[in-house]
Parts: C-alpha cells; sequence; structure tokens
C-alpha cells in the first residue's frame, strides 16, 4: 500500500511538472472517448429499432420488388391486403399473420374535427406488438366492427384524457366508431409512427371498397408475420412466389408473361432490418429511415477517431519520457527494478485515460439531449449505461491506459542507468515512428474533412436540383380524395381562381416528393411485338402543365375542353425514348395500349420534360399523363411570389368555407421536397461533426509533439544559431520538419477520400464532380494548420538566446 501511494504521489508531481502536455494528453482522449460515446448512442438508436418488440428475429415483413427492363427494380415495402389471408391459410411455417392498413382520415370529436392517420388493423396485431394495456381489450376491440383503439397520447389529444369512457364515440369519415381499448404509445423506436387503430372490418377501411378489395397489386398492406421456430425468411419467399402464381388472376397480369414472377417477386425483410434496409421507409404511419451505409461510417468513424487519440497519448507519453531518463536511472541506481518502473507508469496511463473517461461522460450527459435534438433521435447516456456498455467502456480506457504506459516504462526499462545520467534529460529528438504517427493521423483528418464536405455538398446539390418544373411558388393541398373534398373540387377550384395572388389551380392523383405512384406498361398500339415499358401513371386536371411550369417539348397540353372523356395522354422524354422514338415530334399521334391491368388505347397529344418526382433519389421515370379531374388527390395552387401571404390567408379562408368538415393540411412543394433529403442532412450534421473532432483530435497531437520536439532539438538550435544561423533558417527548419509528414498524409488520404466518396456519390441519381479544389482545400487546411503550429515553435525556440537552451540542457 505504501508503495502504491508513492506512485501516486509520484504520478501527481509529474502532472503538475509537465501540465502542459499533460493537458494536451487530457483534451485529446477526452475528445476521444467522447465522440465514440456519442457515436455509440447514435448508432445504438439507429441498430435498435423495432428491437422492443418481443421475439423481434421471427416477425417478418412482405413487400414487392417490381423488375423495371434497364433499370433498378422498383420495390414497396407494403402489399395486397389479399395476401395475409392467404399466408395464414396455406403457409405452414407462420405462426402468427397480421394486417395494418394506415390510411388518411378526418375524426371527429363533437364540434372539433382532426385529421389523422389510421391503421386498420386485425386482431393479431397486438400479439406481434404488444403495448401496454392500460384500459379494455384491444384484441377484442379489433375483432368487432367499427371499434377503435387509441394510444394514451391520442386519446387524451382527441378527448381530453386518457381514461376509456364506456360511451366515447369518435366519428372516422362520417361513421361513427366506438373505443374499445386504450393502450400505451407506440415506441419511437420503431419504423412505424402509430397512434389510431380500427378493425380490419371497419367500413372506412379503403382495402373493402369495390375496385381495390380483390386486386392483388393495391398495395396499401403492410403484411406482418411471425415465424415458427427454425423458420428462416429464405424458407418463405419460394412459397410465396408459388402462393402467388396460384392465385393471382390472368386479369391483373401484364400479356405476353408466363408466370407472376417474371412482374412481381414477394421479398420478406426481418422486421428488425427494416429501418436500415435498402427499400427504406416510404409512406404513411412509418419513420424516416435510416442507412446502413451510414451506421457503419459513423462506426468507422468512432473506432478511428478513439484509435487517433490513443496513439496520441502513446506519442505524447513516450516523448515526454525521455525528459524522465535521469529520474528513471536513479530509482534503479537506489533499488528500484523494472517491474516497480513498468507498475508506475502503467498507473500513471490508466489514470490519465479513466479520469479522461469519467470527464468525457460527463460532458456526453450534458450534450447529449441537444445533440439527439440536431439530429432527430432519441439519444440517452443511460441507454449505453447497461454492464455490458459500462465494461466495455471501462475495458477501453484500461487498454488505452496500458498502451500508454507500457511504451515508456518498456523504453526507460530497457536503457542503462550509466547511459541515462550521461544524457543531457531531453533524450533523441523524435524520430521516423513519430512522424509516421503524425502522418497517420493527419491523413485520418484529411479524409474524414474531405467526406464531411462532399457530403455537405451532395445534400445541398439534391437541395437545390432543377427537377424539370417550378418548384417555387407552389402549395400543396392534401385531402382531395376524400368525398366531401372532391365534390367541392369545382368550386374550390373557381373561387381560388378568383383571388388576385392566385396565379393557377391544378389538380393530379400524385404530386413531386410522393412516394407511393401508380404504374402501368404501355406499347405501341401499332407494335404488338415490341416490349412493353413500365410508365409511372399519373391522372391530372385541367392546366397541370401550365401550373407547374414543366417544357413542352411538343404538341399541347391536356384541357378540359377539348379532352374530357377522350384518348387524349402526354408522354414525357423518358417514355419517349423507351418507346424507341429517336424525338418527341415522332411520338405525336401515336397509339399506345396498355398491357396489365384495366386494357386502354390512347393517342399522344403532347410530351414533356421529365418531371423528377424524387429528385436526385431516382431518375425520372418514363411517365403518361391523362386527363381525370375525379381521380386528384391532391391540389396544386400556385401563388404570386409577391402575395404569398395573402394567398395562403385566401386559401385556408376558402377551404375553410367550402370543405368545413375536413381539416386542411397544406404545404409548400419547395420544402417538402427538402424532406426528402433529411437523411442526408443527418448524415452531413453527424459526419462534421465527427470529423471535426478528429481534426481537432489531430491537432492536439501535433501540438504536443511539435512541443517536444523543439524543446528536445534546443541544443541543435542553439548550436546552429552559434554556428551563424538566423531566426529565419530556424523557422524553415521546422517547418519543413513538419511539412513533410502532412504533405505525406496528403498523398495517402487524397485518393483513397476519392474512391470511397465516389462509390458513395455512386448510389444517387444526380450528384456532385469530385473537383480537385475540394481535395485542395482540405490539404490546404491541413497544412496551415501544421505550418502555424511550427511557426509558434519555430518562433520561440529562435528568440531564446543560445546560451540558456544550452544552460537548461
Amino acid at each position: 500500500m505504501p508503495m502504491i501511494f508513492n506512485w501516486l504521489v509520484i504520478a501527481g508531481r509529474t502532472l503538475v511538472r509537465e501540465r502542459s502536455v499533460a493537458a494536451l494528453n487530457a483534451a485529446g482522449l477526452t475528445l476521444g472517448f467522447l465522440t465514440c460515446i456519442m457515436i455509440a448512442a447514435y448508432l445504438r438508436a439507429e441498430i435498435g429499432f423495432d428491437r422492443v418488440w418481443p421475439q423481434v428475429d421471427r416477425i417478418i415483413r412482405v413487400g414487392f420488388d417490381f423488375p423495371v427492363t434497364g433499370q433498378k427494380s422498383y420495390s414497396t415495402q407494403t402489399s395486397s391486403a389479399l395476401l395475409a389471408p392467404m399466408m395464414q391459410a396455406e403457409l405452414p411455417g407462420l405462426d402468427v399473420v397480421a394486417r395494418l392498413r394506415p390510411s388518411r382520415v378526418v375524426a371527429k370529436v363533437d364540434d372539433r374535427i382532426f385529421a389523422e392517420v389510421l391503421a386498420f388493423a386485425d386482431p393479431e396485431a397486438f400479439s406481434l406488438f404488444t403495448l401496454p394495456v392500460l384500459a379494455g381489450d384491444p384484441v377484442l376491440a379489433l375483432a368487432e366492427p367499427n371499434r377503435l383503439v387509441l394510444t394514451v397520447s391520442t386519446a387524451r389529444r382527441l378527448l381530453g384524457t386518457g381514461e376509456l369512457a364506456p360511451d366515447a364515440i369518435v366519428t372516422i369519415d362520417g361513421v361513427p366508431m366506438q373505443i374499445g381499448a386504450i393502450v400505451g404509445d407506440w415506441p419511437r423506436s420503431s419504423f412505424l409512427d402509430l397512434g389510431m387503430f380500427a378493425s380490419w372490418s371497419s367500413a372506412p377501411n379503403p382495402a373493402l371498397r369495390d375496385g381495390e378489395r380483390d386486386n392483388w397489386f393495391n398495395l396499401g398492406t403492410h403484411s406482418f408475420a411471425r415465424l415458427n421456430d427454425g423458420q428462416s425468411p429464405s424458407d418463405i419467399e419460394p412459397a410465396l412466389a408459388d402462393l402467388l402464381e396460384r392465385h393471382v388472376p390472368t386479369g391483373q397480369r401484364p400479356d405476353n408473361v408466363r408466370n407472376v414472377a417474371e412482374f412481381a417477386k414477394a421479398r420478406v425483410d426481418r422486421l428488425s432490418s427494416i429501418h436500415l434496409s435498402e427499400t427504406g421507409n416510404a409512406g404513411l404511419g412509418v419513420r424516416p429511415p435510416g442507412s446502413m451505409i451510414a451506421v457503419t461510417a459513423f462506426a468507422v468513424t468512432g473506432l478511428v477517431v478513439l484509435v487517433m487519440a490513443g496513439l496520441n497519448f502513446a506519442m505524447l507519453t513516450a516523448a515526454l519520457a525521455g525528459r524522465r531518463r535521469k529520474e528513471a536511472a536513479v530509482r534503479r541506481v537506489l533499488g528500484g527494478t523494472s517491474q516497480n518502473l513498468l507498475f508506475q507508469f502503467l498507473l500513471e496511463g490508466i489514470l490519465m485515460s479513466v479520469a479522461a473517461l469519467i470527464l468525457a461522460l460527463a460532458v456526453a450527459e450534458l450534450i447529449m439531449p441537444s445533440l439527439g435534438a440536431a439530429l432527430g433521435r432519441d439519444l440517452s447516456l443511460s441507454e449505453l449505461m447497461s454492464p455490458t456498455g459500462v465494461a466495455v467502456m471501462f475495458v477501453s480506457s484500461l487498454v488505452v491506459g496500458v498502451i500508454g504506459g507500457i511504451v515508456p516504462a518498456t523504453s526507460l526499462a530497457s536503457t542503462a542507468p550509466a547511459s541515462a545520467l550521461r544524457s543531457n534529460g531531453s533524450g533523441k529528438a523524435p524520430g521516423q515512428r513519430w512522424s509516421v504517427l503524425i502522418c497517420l493521423q493527419f491523413a485520418i483528418g484529411i479524409g474524414l474533412g474531405i467526406a464531411a464536405m462532399v457530403v455537405q455538398l451532395q445534400t445541398h446539390h439534391l437541395q437545390t436540383l432543377a427537377p424539370g418544373y417550378n418548384a417555387n411558388g407552389l402549395v400543396i393541398l392534401s385531402g382531395l380524395e376524400k368525398p366531401v373534398a372532391k365534390q367541392a373540387w369545382t368550386v374550390l377550384r373557381q373561387s381560388l381562381l378568383s383571388y388576385p395572388g392566385i396565379l393557377d389551380v391544378t389538380s393530379s392523383s400524385t404530386v413531386p416528393g410522393v412516394t407511393t405512384q401508380a404504374t402501368t406498361a404501355i406499347r405501341p398500339t401499332q407494335q404488338p411485338d415490341v416490349p412493353a415499358v413500365d410508365v409511372k401513371l399519373m391522372q391530372v386536371a385541367d392546366r397541370f402543365v401550365e401550373t407547374y411550369g414543366v417544357a413542352l417539348l411538343a404538341g399541347r397540353s391536356l384541357e378540359e375542353s377539348r379532352d374530357a372523356n377522350s384518348d387524349a395522354v402526354i408522354l414525357n422524354r423518358s417514355a419517349v425514348l423507351a418507346l424507341g422514338l429517336r424525338h418527341p415530334q415522332e411520338a405525336l399521334g401515336v397509339q399506345v395500349s396498355t398491357v396489365a391491368g384495366h386494357r386502354a388505347t390512347y393517342v399522344v397529344v403532347g410530351i414533356i420534360e421529365d418531371m423528377q418526382m424524387r429528385p436526385g433519389r431516382e431518375a425520372a421515370n418514363p411517365a403518361m399523363l391523362v386527363l381525370n379531374s375525379d381521380a386528384g388527390n391532391f391540389v396544386t395552387v400556385r401563388v404570386a411570389d409577391n402575395r404569398v401571404a395573402e394567398a395562403l390567408a385566401s386559401i385556408d379562408a376558402t377551404w375553410v368555407r367550402l370543405v368545413p368538415d375536413l381539416p386542411i393540411r397544406r404545404s409548400h412543394l419547395s420544402d417538402q421536397l427538402m424532406l426528402l433529403h433529411g437523411s442526408e442532412a443527418v448524415q452531413a450534421k453527424v459526419l462534421t461533426i465527427f470529423a471535426g473532432l478528429a481534426i481537432i483530435v489531430a491537432c492536439l497531437g501535433l501540438l504536443g509533439i511539435s512541443g517536444l520536439a523543439a524543446r528536445r532539438r534546443s541544443p541543435e538550435i542553439a548550436l546552429r544559431k552559434v554556428l551563424g544561423a538566423t531566426g529565419n533558417d530556424i523557422l524553415r527548419l521546422m517547418l519543413w520538419d513538419m511539412l513533410r509528414p502532412i504533405l505525406l498524409s496528403a498523398a495517402i488520404a487524397c485518393p483513397l477520400s476519392w474512391l470511397a466518396m465516389d462509390w458513395w456519390l455512386a448510389g444517387f441519381a444526380s450528384r456532385i464532380t469530385l473537383e480537385p479544389a475540394l481535395f485542395m482545400f482540405a490539404v490546404t487546411g491541413a497544412v496551415i494548420l501544421a505550418l502555424l503550429t511550427a511557426l509558434y515553435y519555430g518562433a520561440r525556440a529562435s528568440l531564446v538566446r543560445p546560451a540558456i537552451m544550452l544552460r537548461t540542457d
């Protein structure tokens, strides 16, 4: 015990004597641990999605993949409402099967109305997704028609209380529905985001409507199942393919296909992998998706920053050990052993590392809520403080401390006392190994800096990309699919056009930014042997092209007075090229026929420029526009730039007057498109934060090593000055010593960063070009930091008189 006390006293004295180096060590280690802790919290939040459900590894969801000729398959995360009952009846490997069908509804309580997302569900849904039951029985409630189950937050918002009243009634789309149960809130760590459920047999369920009830490709339903023990998703997919082949009727298959698998394939996803899957999350009642690429990149970044901090610690401790050679020699002459020296340095290293970890935990506790809010995630330090998490952090600090202590201990233990006592105490200048470590650190820092800039620039590029139409000034009103709004469409349009701040009004079945869009297949009517072309089908009202400002390449737009009840259609540029036509003019007057679903023949009257519905996310698809005002789900209003506030007030007042039973839901199209790139914006924030921390850690290491190098080279510098070297000569010497590893690190980092970021950018339909100036900027920043550090220490060394430097050493 006295020996340990003496070691602690010596460690304290060393820290006080070398407080500048100790401060750099503590700052670097603290930043390294802090970065790892924050990244670990972010990764736990991302990877832990849907892990809250019991037996989550056995729960699957069935989606569809639709092969598209010459393009990446079009994937959906939903399937037909017909699929789940067939799965339950015919697939023996399933324990429980359940459906969830999110739908926008209007909820009315007394005289208050709410726009809600309601999930029509089978009773078995609550066997898969077990929420705490606060009142009633959700399984029994979903077994009866026109019954509701509310989460407690939704109940409080609608009813003003979380208690279940026996006579509580909520009117859904005009149908009175009784509340049968109240359950706990849906967890935020789930890819679904739901708060209201209704029995599947309830009257408002869109899956029960004529035309949708028997359609195998009305893909609006989440089909979930729990596998039996021993089953895997790969066991289910062949059975699903056989099921579809036997049950999909001929009339719902495209012409000239031999089996369903040629145009539609069932895909099985594990529930725990959905949030980070390539198919992503889209549609109603789901949260924004994550990215496995981002998760992997952040995990590597955290590990790299911790390694950099550990290297800094080892470098500075080993470099500082040269100043303690005489201390170690005296202790050995007085009877100390190499083992005692080893324990001394290990204790100092572990104490420093553990103290840095504790400080990092304290800082993380303070900034974690703000970081979580900035990244849109629930980040909590408590989630990492499990026994396993604490053990990992403690072991990591021990490893870093041991590495930082064992390097100088072994170096000093191998030095003979006589040799150490004869030396001047400053030791040798940092050699090639330290230059290699500095080079490695700055290569990592430069690489992360380049990556952060590329992600930022790509995100800005996506958000400012020209989509083929003028999104500025367009206001989107949702809810036109509701009968009460559809009946008021004609009057609503005329009323809106009467206001001076409103320039144009149209409607359509879909709008840019919406992830779901109808698809059909067409071919020239006179060429039945030509392969069909998959096209996105948009049903639009009069003046759609004019309202959106889409360039008309040939022909004319669709007009209500001229094309109502006609067979006129408009194709986009991609559709014309896909049909084998070389020029838009060649497509005018061509007859095209659909070969799947509802068969019809159309005449092409116009060609428009491609409209990118999800700019940057996916390339513009072939599309066909059909005039059908009754099929509109969205109203698009173009407002004058100088009268936006006045126009919005007019829109609100007109909607309330004409559609009083439906809450208005409006958004600016430009804002809606910005939301498409939310995940990239989050990734840019995360990478920028952690790249900044990595660069700071590298700078701390450079600062410490430069200071110790200048101190160790003081005799050399003094002799140079005695022999006639000027201050500028000394500065040039220090600058060149610092520049060599930095330039080498740039030569390593730039090509590797180019390869990595070019691979990442390849996943976007529209991407930035990796300009040399981007890499030069990152390298220049690193060089400037190195030069400033070298200038500081070089100037200090050049200003000290040689006699003082020689006497000190």
